[in-house]
């Protein structure tokens, strides 16, 4: 079931931060700065065992999707902002493994074009990279059903650089994705933080320059008019809504 009423922009707007367990001032302020705040705001090692406590923590946002810090580390975690259309996308759900792939599902209605599945993702650095590859792989696969009726965009922190990591690189390429931020997102000098999303979606990504922990935030813009090549069925508008 979608819930909330789209709002008429010309694109819809991704913001995700590894806030390092930190909620309240300094994430709301920065978005309350922004004029048009961001459709989706997705934050990783949330460091909570019970979702409960963050569901109202965003002025402005629900909580729509989440995966607890069982040991009270890690974490993700995508918030919506009020009155945009969105569902839970629990299908996603199975492909998250503990420690690695760390996902938070949602789906964001857009009557312009192609809805946007976002998953939020956190991969600790202590997990093998083997294995987040394996996932990212596979629900990459998942989502090449859909890739007529939704852009999927994958979003967090991967604790890998992916300007560097040629083995995550060949996976993303075997499936046509790309990833968007190339500067340093980390205090450390690397890239952590990142969007993955299909090479041909038109997104576009920057980091931005507020601090809430020792990673700088990152923006991606998704636009509404993304149809895909093949007109979406009758039969497939109406599966979902």
């Amino acid at each position: 079931m979608i819930r909330g009423i789209e709002q008429d922009t010309d694109s819809i707007k991704i913001v995700a931060v590894n806030s390092q367990g930190y909620f309240g001032g300094d994430i709301n302020r920065h978005l309350s700065s922004h004029r048009d705040k961001p459709d989706v705001f997705i934050c990783t090692e949330h460091k909570q065992r019970d979702l409960g406590a963050i569901s109202d923590s965003l002025r402005g946002y629900s909580l729509a999707g989440g995966y607890p810090a069982s040991t009270g580390q890690r974490g993700s975690a995508v918030f919506v902002k009020h009155g945009v259309a969105h569902r839970p996308r629990p299908d996603l759900d199975c492909f998250s493994r503990e420690g690695s792939f760390e996902a938070s599902n949602v789906e964001i209605y857009n009557p312009r074009g192609r809805n946007v599945v976002v998953t939020g993702v956190y991969r600790s650095p202590n997990s093998r990279v083997t294995d987040y590859n394996r996932s990212l792989d596979k629900v990459s696969n998942y989502m090449k059903k859909e890739q007529d009726t939704a852009v999927h965009v994958f979003a967090g922190d991967f604790n890998i650089d992916l300007t560097s990591r040629r083995s995550t690189d060949s996976v993303l390429k075997g499936n046509n994705l790309r990833s968007h931020i190339r500067s340093a997102t980390h205090d450390g000098g690397r890239c952590l933080d990142n969007f993955i999303t299909p090479a041909d979606s038109g997104c576009t990504g920057r980091r931005l320059t507020s601090t809430f922990s020792d990673h700088r935030p990152i923006q991606l813009q998704v636009p509404k008019q993304n149809r895909s090549r093949q007109r979406q069925s009758s039969s497939t508008k109406n599966k979902y809504y």
